[in-house]
């Protein structure tokens, strides 16, 4: 048990047990405190009051179907009232037609105000069925972990982005093959397209392996656990930003280079330097989470629904990539044998304005649906825990 759960135990104990030896007139105090500690702490009001709430019951059930006004309703209340003087017995507090019992007095004054048996014994079972069913320890120990929770939830979103950033000197990249000696990724298939997507797909391998991964896992997992902060706490959004830096990062203007199919050969060339497609993906990883987490830390949704955006670059048939210029109008960036660049609107007819006028066309990627079932799951179980039921 938590120490702060132990001690707001010990505490309620301590005031509880004051309040018994001065109220006592018996004579073995020890032993009677120690029972009625242990009943105020360890069964709910329902059980402390089983016996009271079993005996009005069978003695309210002896009227019949029909309760008279007379002899019926005063014997009635005689037996509300045995009920009720049992509840202040055992502290157990309850209200009686708007009347909070805390005195006998109110005892008296709640009774007062019904005429009518039949709906004194309806008032009363109301009562009963209302008794707290949970027990005060159980209570005083979900309070805390409440109040836990809420700590450590202050504590996650008092995080910034930036220290979710993973260094890259602290990396080990010696098990990246080709990183160290200027390699590269290089894929041939049928033009242009076709090598790009096979380059595409060979660096997305590489940057997927569990040597990378584990490293910056590693480096967000040190992090959070040295504010006392479990990485289950970030692990789906981890998982999407660093799906989402990969994207990014494949898909960035000249990441992946090459030409088409040239002469009698229908095979194009696609390249990918390693170093700097690593290097890159880092530094779009790093810009990513910072910019996630400090977005979600100014909402109000769950670190773990958060739905994330990604975007695609779009090419046409051929794996060219399209842009659209300040009108609107879609161009297409080509590149030829030798690596030179052009663009071309499309009818086909040469685009005549500025580059930086031109902007790449993303395909947006939205994961809300993804994570519909799994929000709408954790607020049923939310409710639940909030009634009780859970």
């Amino acid at each position: 048990m938590p120490a702060a759960t132990a001690k707001r135990i010990a505490k309620e104990l301590e005031a509880e047990a004051d309040k018994f030896i001065k109220g006592y007139n018996g004579e073995n105090l020890q032993t009677d405190l120690k029972a009625h500690l242990e009943e105020y702490m360890n069964k709910s009001d329902a059980e402390k009051l089983k016996d009271a709430a079993a005996k009005f019951n069978a003695s309210a059930a002896s009227f019949g179907a029909m309760i008279d006004n007379g002899a019926d309703l005063t014997k009635l209340k005689e037996y509300a009232k045995e009920f009720l003087l049992a509840a202040l017995d055992k502290g157990v507090t309850v209200k009686l037609g708007g009347t909070t019992i805390k005195t006998e007095a109110a005892i008296t004054t709640a009774l007062k105000k019904f005429s009518d048996g039949d709906e004194l014994k309806a008032a009363m079972e109301e009562v009963i069925a209302e008794l707290n069913t949970e027990t005060l320890k159980n209570t005083l120990i979900k309070e805390e972990e409440i109040k836990a929770q809420e700590a450590a939830d202050k504590a996650f979103t008092d995080i910034k982005g930036d220290a979710y950033k993973v260094d890259a000197s602290l990396i080990d990249y010696s098990s990246i093959d080709g990183y160290f000696n200027n390699g590269e990724i290089y894929e041939r298939g049928k033009g242009w397209g076709g090598s790009r997507d096979k380059a595409y797909a060979k660096g997305q391998e590489v940057l997927s392996s569990d040597t990378l991964k584990n490293q910056m896992k590693a480096q967000i997992t040190s992090m959070l656990e040295a504010k006392g902060i479990s990485f289950d706490k970030i692990a789906n959004i981890f998982e999407n930003i660093y799906n989402q830096s990969i994207s990014d990062t494949l898909n960035a203007d000249g990441m992946i280079t090459g030409r088409g199919a040239r002469g009698l050969s229908k095979k194009g060339k696609a390249y990918i330097n390693i170093k700097n497609m690593v290097d890159s993906f880092v530094n779009t990883f790093n810009t990513n989470i910072a910019k996630a987490i400090n977005e979600m830390n100014a909402s109000d949704k769950d670190m773990d629904l958060w739905d994330i955006d990604y975007t695609q670059t779009v090419t046409d048939d051929d794996g060219n990539f399209l842009y659209t210029d300040k009108e609107g109008n879609s161009v297409t960036k080509l590149v030829d044998d030798e690596g030179n660049i052009s663009y071309k609107n499309a009818d086909g007819t040469d685009y005549k304005g500025a580059e930086e006028d031109l902007k790449q066309q993303l395909e947006p990627y939205d994961n809300a649906g993804e994570y519909q079932d799994l929000e709408n799951e954790m607020k049923d179980l939310l409710e639940e825990v909030e009634s009780g039921a859970y």
